[in-house]
């Protein structure tokens, strides 16, 4: 099936299979939800974050949805290349944009043989390559840093040291954006490191937990988001710690939105929340909770859509 232009998901996604996948230091220094494993060797790890891999896109696939997957090179060590949605991102248009990554190790997952596999099947048509603000140290990082309401053409976004404000209104600019600029934190006064662990935008329910967005910010957020007439699904910081924030919005094969999950965010949310966001069709989820753990991300952040059109055959 092809997602016409102006949908809010997509029935194509991508999927980077992991080669090194295990705890980066250099990522830990601002995602508070890492943890060190401490009771499996390196080797256990990568053969476990493989495991919830396939979990993962085997769940995706059996609902139907159409799964690409790019396997990760071995060399160099890229401990979060399964997080693909944060270094690139498609459009219906046919743009494919690539992004200025906050850590030195994640900037080499722009050379796996995800743009060439892509390019095979889909049509690109436009190129805009964000990285050079690497070297004046000014990061935005895809779908992690930009919450997109693609039917509106709005973008939201929460500052930190990986979502610069500078960065961000120039990407609204070229895509032709509303940009919603916020400040957001943790229970402890933490920026909050991605805007899309706090937030998930669907075609008709959006997911916040509005409780971490600054008091000066969150009569406008709310009320913006209000505006796009979405049912707003508020949830809390504990959930948030437990990767509710972190969904997705898929199309299934019988063309039915629903929204995808780790099962850890899945039993965070409350029967009713669960009630209202199976509407169309069931949640998806598995378990990835070593993905999660080590690398601070869950579902969303190892779904990257397509949007691209599909080359004529």
């Amino acid at each position: 099936m092809t997602t016409p232009l102006a949908s809010q998901s997509s029935n194509t996604v991508l999927m980077v299979r992991p080669a090194a996948f295990g705890y980066n230091e250099e990522t830990a220094a601002n995602n508070t939800f890492m943890r060190r494993a401490k009771r499996l060797s390196p080797k256990q790890i990568v053969e476990r974050a493989v495991r919830e891999f396939d979990g993962m896109v085997a769940a995706l696939r059996t609902a139907g949805v159409e799964v690409l997957v790019v396997r990760d090179s071995e060399l160099p060590l890229k401990p979060d290349a399964v997080f693909p949605n944060n270094w690139f991102s498609t459009h219906g248009d046919g743009t494919l944009i690539t992004y200025p990554m906050y850590a030195p190790t994640r900037r080499a997952e722009r050379d796996n043989p995800v743009v060439p596999s892509l390019s095979s099947v889909r049509e690109i048509t436009r190129r805009i390559r964000l990285e050079g603000y690497e070297r004046e140290e000014q990061f935005l990082e895809g779908t992690g840093s930009l919450i997109l309401d693609r039917v509106n053409r709005v973008a939201y976004a929460c500052t930190s040291e990986r979502t610069h404000s500078g960065l961000a209104a120039r990407w609204a600019s070229l895509m032709d954006y509303e940009l919603v600029l916020f400040g957001a934190t943790d229970e402890e006064g933490v920026p909050v490191y991605h805007t899309n662990v706090i937030m998930a935008i669907g075609s008709t329910q959006v997911v916040i937990c509005l409780e971490s967005v600054n008091a000066a910010d969150r009569d406008r957020v709310r009320a913006r988001l209000a505006e796009s007439g979405r049912a707003i699904i508020d949830i809390s910081f504990a959930q948030v710690k437990r990767f509710a924030g972190n969904m997705l919005e898929v199309v299934d094969g019988g063309g039915l939105r629903r929204w995808a999950m780790s099962t850890q965010a899945h039993g965070a949310l409350s029967d009713l929340q669960r009630q209202v966001l199976s509407l169309e069709g069931p949640i998806i989820h598995s378990d990835i909770e070593a993905i999660e753990q080590l690398g601070g991300g869950s579902a969303r952040c190892m779904i990257a859509e397509v949007y691209l059109p599909r080359r004529s055959e």
